[in-house]
C-alpha cells in the first residue's frame, strides 16, 4: 500500500468517525433522556427507602431498566448514517453500552440476590461500570469532555462507599446529571452550532 492509498484510507476513517460524531452528538438525546429519567427514577428509589415503602422499591428498578432500555432501542434503530449503513465507531459504542448495561442488570438483580454483596453495594458497583461506559465513549469519538465525565462517576462510586446516609442516593443523583445528562447537552449544542 502506498503512502497516497494509506492517506486516503486514513481520511476515510476519519470522515466516519466524525459522521458517527455528528449522528451521536445528535443523540445527546440519548444521554438527556436516559439521564433525566434515571434522575427522576434514583430519586424516586431513595424516598421509597426513607419512607420503608421497599416492596415498591425492586418495581421501580424494574420499570426504570425497562424504559432506559427501550430509550437506547429507539434511539439506536433510529440513528444511522445517511446511507443507512452503521459506521465502525457506532457499532463499537453501542456494544460498548450493550455490555456495561447487561453487566449492570447482573449487577443490580442477580448477585445481591445471590448474596455476593450487601445491596448497598449496588449503586458503587454500578457507578464504576458507568464511568467505564463513559470513558469508553468519549474515548471512541475522541470527545475529552466525555472522557473526563466518567470522572463524576468515580467519586461518585468513591463518596458513596465513604458516606453511609438515608440521602446518599442524592450522590447518584448527581451523577447521573452532571456525568450523564450535561454531556449529553453539551453534545446536542455542539450538534447545534455546527449544523
Amino acid at each position: 500500500m502506498d503512502a497516497v492509498q494509506l492517506q486516503k484510507e486514513v481520511t476515510l476513517i476519519k470522515e466516519m468517525i466524525e459522521k458517527t460524531r455528528r449522528a451521536t452528538a445528535e443523540s445527546g438525546h440519548l444521554l438527556i433522556y436516559i439521564g433525566l429519567f434515571s434522575a427522576l427514577a434514583t430519586t424516586a428509589i431513595g424516598l421509597l427507602e426513607i419512607f420503608q415503602q421497599y416492596q415498591l422499591i425492586m418495581p421501580t428498578i424494574i420499570l426504570m431498566t425497562i424504559v432506559n432500555a427501550l430509550i437506547g432501542f429507539l434511539v439506536a434503530t433510529r440513528k444511522t448514517n445517511n446511507n443507512g449503513a452503521i459506521s465502525y465507531p457506532k457499532t463499537i459504542f453501542w456494544q460498548t453500552w450493550m455490555a456495561c448495561g447487561l453487566t449492570t442488570i447482573l449487577i443490580v438483580f442477580l448477585f445481591p440476590n445471590l448474596g455476593l454483596y450487601p445491596v448497598r453495594a449496588v449503586p458503587i458497583l454500578a457507578a464504576l461500570l458507568l464511568g467505564i461506559a463513559v470513558f469508553l465513549t468519549g474515548t471512541i469519538f475522541e470527545l475529552r469532555f466525555i472522557q473526563l465525565s466518567s470522572l463524576v462517576w468515580w467519586i461518585a462510586a468513591l463518596l458513596m462507599s465513604l458516606i453511609v446516609s438515608p440521602y446518599s442516593f442524592l450522590i447518584m443523583v448527581a451523577a447521573i446529571l452532571i456525568g450523564w445528562t450535561l454531556p449529553g447537552f453539551i453534545l446536542h449544542r455542539n450538534y447545534k452550532q455546527r449544523s
